[in-house]
């Protein structure tokens, strides 16, 4: 993405980040082009970060800075990273504060500790800039449309896209999808690295997918046309019969999806008659910008 800024990066993800402090607001405009994190803790003999990357300051090194880490903090700012992040609600001294911004480098406070940070940083690097994330669930597929099925552990995710097999759909693959938007209108999903081909079946483990489907009801992809959800949870517990099939949309890396959300039924067969019945008089074109 060309021209890709910190603003473009952290706009609307303030939340998710667990920011609660900034300084530098009119350092936003500056461009990013490859993003990198680096965490640096309380040893002063660190790598130095990488030019253009993230820098995490993790609170052993902020409580020192004033005396064993001086020339860490003069690493930092020579390598000139588009952000420093404090971690778990660090209140950054004023010294660092106008220390980087002097060097043009953006500073933020987030409430996360340092790897729940990362985690969600590199996540959004990959959305935003790389246009490509991932879910929890199973992809199938009928004839061209992909189907994500997602919802709560145990409500038979799996079991049911297993069915659907039986019934002629194909499977792309189960637990971590890779989802990316490679045109404008579309979400492609596929199998996540080494472990996409690989299902996790109730009472057998996790097997290669190839050795419980034949070739014909394989496949490595899927374009993402509707999203089914289902959930474990009764009326009791506050899902009523008004929203057991109810249709809502889901955005995902920029692109609104049909959703529905189903309660699961105790018999596999009726969850199974559900989703085909929805997927047989549902049609898209791959998805609504």
């Amino acid at each position: 993405m060309d021209g890709f800024t910190l603003g473009d990066l952290v706009a609307g993800s303030e939340e998710r980040l667990g920011i609660v402090a900034m300084t530098g607001s009119v350092l936003m405009k500056r461009k990013i082009n490859d993003i990198r994190v680096r965490h640096l803790g309380d040893s002063a003999a660190e790598p130095k970060p990488f030019p253009g990357g993230v820098v995490i300051m993790a609170p052993g090194l902020l409580s020192g800075i004033k005396e064993l880490h001086k020339e860490c903090l003069q690493d930092i700012c020579e390598s000139n990273p588009c952000c420093v992040f404090l971690s778990r609600n660090q209140y950054p001294p004023d010294s660092l504060k106008n220390r980087l911004q002097r060097h043009g480098i953006a500073l933020f406070t987030s409430f996360y500790d340092e790897h729940m940070l990362e985690s969600r940083l590199l996540g959004l690097f990959n959305e935003k800039l790389h246009q490509r994330t991932t879910m929890h669930g199973v992809l199938v597929k009928k004839a061209i449309r992909g189907i994500l099925i997602i919802g709560d552990s145990g409500s038979g995710k799996t079991a049911s896209a297993m069915k659907l097999i039986e019934r002629g759909y194909r499977w792309v693959a189960d637990d971590v999808i890779q989802i990316e938007r490679k045109d404008p209108e579309k979400l492609h999903g596929s199998g996540h690295g080494l472990t996409g081909r690989l299902i996790e079946i109730k009472g057998r483990g996790i097997v290669d997918s190839r050795s419980v489907f034949d070739s014909a009801s394989l496949c490595s992809e899927a374009v993402i046309d509707l999203v089914i959800s289902l959930s474990r949870k009764t009326e009791r517990d506050g899902i009523n019969s008004r929203h057991r099939m109810g249709k809502a949309f889901i955005e995902i890396l920029g692109i609104r999806l049909p959703k529905y959300t189903l309660r699961s039924s105790r018999s596999i067969d009726e969850t199974v008659d559900r989703i085909d019945s929805i997927v047989s008089r549902h049609g898209c074109s791959g998805g609504l910008p």
